[in-house]
């Protein structure tokens, strides 16, 4: 996707007895979006009985500087922001985040990945973290999420993934 389109399109990827389970989201434009992303991803985790999801989505970073303190700037607010993927995979037990960051060459065209020059992330919170639930859901729960993903008119795709082809 970074090489044809320059940039990844958001994803939820639900790993549930039916096989794994593909939402995209219509837009992140705005906040609403951005949460309505991720109450839709609880639903699903829930209506499909997910024992994973992962997350695959592009943000911005902030790292800390020498000699120059953090403070509370949003990463999409700070003039020394760098844009990266973030995979964010989460089961009822763990949570792992990996970065990737976006190098572009001169014109603003993909040029590859690279690593981090900070720690591993050791933890990923906000409004796309604990997603799946504390204990899988009953039949009621299912019931009821799927009868909400239907009137929201969202239909996750089973593509047919398997995950042996990786």
């Amino acid at each position: 996707m970074m090489r044809d389109a320059g940039r990844v399109r958001p994803a939820l990827l639900a790993d549930t007895e039916e096989g794994i389970i593909l939402y995209l989201p219509e837009s992140m434009g705005d906040e609403r979006a951005k949460q309505d992303f991720a109450n839709t991803a609880r639903l699903i985790a829930v209506a499909y009985r997910a024992t994973a999801v992962a997350f695959v989505m592009e943000s911005w970073a902030r790292f800390a500087r020498p000699r120059r303190p953090l403070d509370s700037t949003p990463p999409s607010q700070y003039p020394d922001r760098e844009e990266c993927v973030v995979i964010s995979v989460e089961t009822r037990k763990r949570q792992t985040t990996k970065m990737l960051m976006i190098s572009r060459d001169g014109a603003g065209v993909f040029a590859g990945f690279t690593l981090p020059s900070v720690p591993e992330v050791s933890g990923f919170r906000g409004r796309f973290a604990e997603i799946m639930p504390p204990k899988p859901p009953g039949a009621k729960n299912v019931t009821m999420a799927r009868q909400l993903l239907q009137l929201m008119g969202v239909e996750p795709e089973n593509r047919g993934f398997n995950p042996m082809w990786n």
